[in-house]
């Protein structure tokens, strides 16, 4: 007759340590799967962060573009500005240059016609002397400014030599007369006068 077995604490051992591994494992398992699902959420998280600060980059960026493309527009049109400014002057000189230029040879020209008449001549040639004067004033009154030239040293940047004669007793390179007067405005020559100069050969 055989023996009834009890129950044997080595196999119970058994049993609970398997069961410990199971739960073990089953942990370990939840942990394990659980990691993604951890990373995965927490980059979700982190992602609205990211887009948020291209967003600000890019905005950053594109505003320093705009700034730099704003700055230049606004150097171009002020350049474009001064050199506008500066031809309306050039042009605004240039025309009246030759307005003056033209008002001198008038008055040249009254000049001469006034060189035909005595002092004596009466009233027309009293006339004509009254009318010279004052457009000669109008002239200076411009700025205009006589080239000295009778008595001074010539000089090419001022005086016109058409002719050129010998005398000893005077000094070379010295203006001994005025053939047409010269003029000069606002620190520019405006038309030469035309002289005739001591040319001494021995000079």
């Amino acid at each position: 007759m055989s023996k009834k077995r009890g129950p044997n604490p080595t196999d119970d051992l058994i049993d609970q340590a398997l069961r410990g591994l199971d739960e073990s494992g089953e942990m370990i398992q939840v942990i394990i799967d659980g990691q993604p699902e951890s990373n995965e959420s927490r980059s979700r998280d982190c992602e609205p962060q990211s887009h948020g600060k291209e967003a600000v980059a890019r905005i950053d960026v594109q505003q320093f573009v705009e700034k730099e493309v704003y700055m230049r527009l606004a150097a171009d049109f002020d350049n474009f500005r001064r050199r506008a400014l500066k031809e309306r002057k050039e042009w605004e000189r240039q025309g009246q240059d030759k307005v003056l230029r033209e008002l001198l040879d008038i008055l040249d020209n009254f000049q001469r016609g006034l060189d035909q008449f005595k002092s004596d001549d009466g009233a027309l040639a009293t006339g004509m002397r009254m009318v010279f004067s004052q457009v000669e004033f109008l002239i200076k009154s411009q700025g205009l400014e006589r080239i000295p030239t009778i008595g001074t040293k010539f000089d090419p940047a001022f005086h016109e030599a058409v002719a050129r004669i010998q005398d000893p007793s005077k000094e070379n390179g010295s203006i001994i007369e005025e053939l047409k007067c010269g003029f000069r405005w606002s620190d520019r020559l405006l038309r030469p006068a035309s002289v005739v100069v001591i040319k001494n050969e021995d000079a």
